[in-house]
């Protein structure tokens, strides 16, 4: 009897025990699934003189922020053309999208002035912006605008 009692004791708690294993098992409805953030993907488009532009929007802190920029523009000035290029890319982020904008400040020049890039997106799939760029020969400023558009999520 004594026996029985320990058998059925010891079973009892192998129910128990097994039946708390499955239980811990979810149907991954308590797991946390990946944020997506507003803008994320892979955005692709033109400048005003037709030089490509990219941009990558990415998740970092559960937000919005450009991870990636390329850009090459031949900018024509009056009488005198150069050639601007940028590229950045850090899974960090290189600058937070708040409120659907960015700015980023590209380069600190001498006289206390910057050169920067930012942009609006205008619904989730569309985005324009300008480049602000100084013409190193005649020290003029010129806004290079541009638009671009979702290509990939």
């Amino acid at each position: 009897m004594k026996n029985t009692r320990i058998f059925s004791l010891i079973i009892s708690m192998l129910i128990i025990s097994f039946g708390g294993l499955i239980s811990s098992c979810s149907d991954d409805k308590d797991d946390p699934k990946p944020v997506v953030v507003e803008y994320a993907g892979n955005w692709a488009g033109v400048t005003a003189q037709d030089s490509t532009i990219t941009f990558t929007v990415g998740n970092v802190g559960n937000n919005p922020w450009i991870t990636a920029y390329k850009y090459s523009v031949r900018i024509v000035d009056g009488g005198s053309s150069w050639t601007s290029e940028g590229n950045e890319n850090s899974t960090e982020g290189i600058v937070q999208v708040i409120n659907g904008s960015f700015y980023k400040s590209i380069s600190q020049l001498k006289n206390d002035e910057e050169e920067y890039i930012e942009g609006t997106f205008t619904s989730k799939t569309a985005l324009s912006g300008k480049i602000h760029l100084q013409n190193p020969f005649t020290q003029q400023w010129v806004d290079m605008t541009f638009t671009a558009s979702l290509i990939t999520k």
